[in-house]
């Protein structure tokens, strides 16, 4: 009768502990309806992509950005072959929401060149023209970019960039993945910024990051020096109250890895190991905006040892602590990217799955008091 009872308390206090993680938007499975109306927009996960949708086998790699109207655009690779890996038959695809990420369109296909690799996209939005420049990679080794100016309706055929942003010499070459910025102030004002990064073979195949770069809104595009370090990759770029901050994922580490430039992303600083932003070797988000007149930095990973814990941190100081932080999903979660929604709310797209991190790819609104 004891042990009967004890179970029954065990049991009762399990099921307590997972309704008051629900409700907090802290569970690490997914919600029975994500999409059902009357959650609060807190609690709220909406599935944008997952395994079989339209024939793809999967989705990975988002990235989002919103439109100089308010128009949001979530970006993912739509791979046809579940075990591809990177390489293969992989299309951009897009999906728009005019009403602030509460509802979305259809899937549209951006880039779709049968069996080659259509991947790694870099969005940034001009401001100032209201163009949207998507850069992207194909087949691991080329860029190329492709323009909206209808708010990601329609596409501009894809342009090769490869010989203006890349080295001979050069091996694994990749844009982003995540989005890029546009300089808001400074003598680097309009300046549009895509975060990248390459592999080197004269030194043992180490990988550096850089920014690629135009200064005449996305006509011509040209490369920064690399990070005066290697064993970094994958990374994001934001502007700071002393600059722009580079914001890298280790090859070695379990920690990002961030740099500086005073120079609008031209050179970077030494890089230095951000021991108190936990990341497994994975892929992170990225963005700042002005607060009281100052800039104030997010980051968005899978903030563990491995793959999971998807949460979102904020620094107040360009990136030397991360004092707050907001745990967004606990299980399996992988490669994410931000958007600033309005003055109170970010919209955050990322990987994750019950158990596996690439099963589909969620976004969610979060208010911006949610960070404690």
């Amino acid at each position: 009768m004891l042990t009967k009872t004890l179970f029954s308390i065990w049991f009762c206090g399990l099921v307590l502990m997972a309704i008051g993680c629900k409700k907090q938007g802290l569970v690490g499975f997914e919600p029975m309806n994500p999409d059902a109306p009357g959650l609060a927009d807190s609690n709220k996960y909406i599935k944008l992509f997952e395994r079989g949708y339209k024939g793809y086998a999967l989705f990975r790699i988002p990235a989002i950005v919103r439109a100089k109207s308010g128009t949001l655009l979530a970006f993912a690779e739509g791979r046809m072959c579940g075990t591809c890996g990177d390489a293969g038959d992989i299309n951009m695809v897009l999906k728009r929401s005019t009403d602030g990420g509460k509802t979305w369109g259809d899937l549209m296909v951006i880039w779709d060149d049968g069996g080659n690799t259509c991947g790694n996209p870099v969005p940034i939005v001009d401001e100032e023209t209201g163009t949207i420049h998507l850069l992207m990679s194909w087949n691991n080794t080329r860029a190329f970019v492709t323009r909206s100016t209808d708010e990601g309706i329609t596409w501009s055929t894809p342009e090769e960039i490869t010989a203006n942003v890349k080295d001979i010499g050069w091996t694994w070459y990749a844009t982003g993945p995540v989005h890029g910025i546009q300089l808001t102030e400074g003598a680097y004002k309009g300046r549009l910024i895509a975060p990248t990064y390459t592999s080197v073979s004269g030194s043992g195949n180490k990988s550096y990051s850089f920014s690629v770069y135009s200064d005449d809104h996305g006509a011509t595009w040209k490369k920064g020096a690399l990070t005066k370090q290697g064993d970094v990759g994958e990374c994001t770029v934001a502007e700071t109250n002393s600059g722009l901050l580079l914001n890298m994922r280790s090859s070695v580490s379990n920690a990002r890895v961030l740099a500086n430039s005073a120079d609008g992303g031209l050179s970077w600083s030494d890089n230095r190991l951000q021991q108190d932003l936990v990341d497994p070797k994975c892929q992170a988000g990225m963005i700042s905006f002005k607060q009281n007149g100052s800039w104030v930095l997010l980051q968005s990973n899978a903030a563990a040892q491995t793959r999971t814990n998807m949460t979102v941190k904020m620094s107040g100081d360009d990136g030397k602590t991360w004092n707050k932080a907001y745990t967004v999903f606990y299980g399996a979660s992988a490669y994410s990217d931000m958007a600033l929604l309005d003055d109170r709310h970010i919209g955050l797209i990322f990987e994750n799955g019950d158990k596996n991190p690439y099963d589909r790819i969620y976004f969610k609104r979060i208010p911006l008091s949610n960070l404690q």
